[in-house]
């Protein structure tokens, strides 16, 4: 990969987790505020992420090889799927559940597939399906403006799929378990 290549999906990474952060110029998209309510040791987390890159690699890699190559609204898919299996992977890690069972299996993404979640967690993750369709649109046009698709799929398609994988640990850190107010809501209880 060129220099100018690697500083394009830098740029990538970085507008992507930005465009998840509460702030005005990101009002449909902002749903993490970086308030942590949930911590685990810097080391744990570290392991994750990377095992959570590697696995983004190797899918961008597989999808290449099959001459698979998702188009935008396939991609917002599956960019939903790391997301919510990344926030799986940290609720686990974080109440000590062996997180060996969590799999990847991009078929899951075009059928039906629950993570293996509490029910209020769940709708939390499915009160954010909106912001994340919107995150993913907007991220579209800005990788069609700045030439991250000139780059090789497998790369650009791995960046896009960390950052799913990024902004649901970040989130993660920030939800609290115990909240039942928005299953609640959506379940009409008082």
């Amino acid at each position: 990969m060129t220099e100018n290549e690697i500083e394009i999906n830098k740029a990538f990474i970085k507008k992507g987790i930005d465009m998840s952060l509460i702030g005005a110029e990101n009002l449909d998209t902002g749903f993490i505020s970086d308030q942590i309510c949930n911590q685990l040791d810097n080391q744990e987390l570290i392991e994750i992420a990377t095992a959570l890159r590697s696995i983004t690699q190797t899918i961008a890699k597989l999808l290449e090889e099959r001459n698979t190559i998702p188009n935008q609204v396939q991609s917002g898919l599956i960019f939903q799927y790391f997301f919510d299996r990344a926030v799986e992977i940290f609720y686990k890690q974080y109440h000590g559940i062996e997180t060996d069972s969590v799999s990847f299996n991009i078929q899951e993404v075009f059928d039906y597939y629950e993570p293996d979640l509490p029910y209020n967690i769940q709708q939390i993750l499915t009160n954010r399906v909106g912001n994340i369709a919107a995150l993913t649109s907007k991220l579209w046009g800005f990788m069609e403006s700045t030439g991250v698709f000139d780059t090789p799929f497998n790369v650009w398609f791995s960046n896009f799929l960390t950052i799913a994988t990024t902004i649901g640990l970040k989130f993660a850190r920030e939800i609290d378990f115990d909240d039942e107010s928005e299953l609640n809501a959506f379940l009409n209880i008082d």
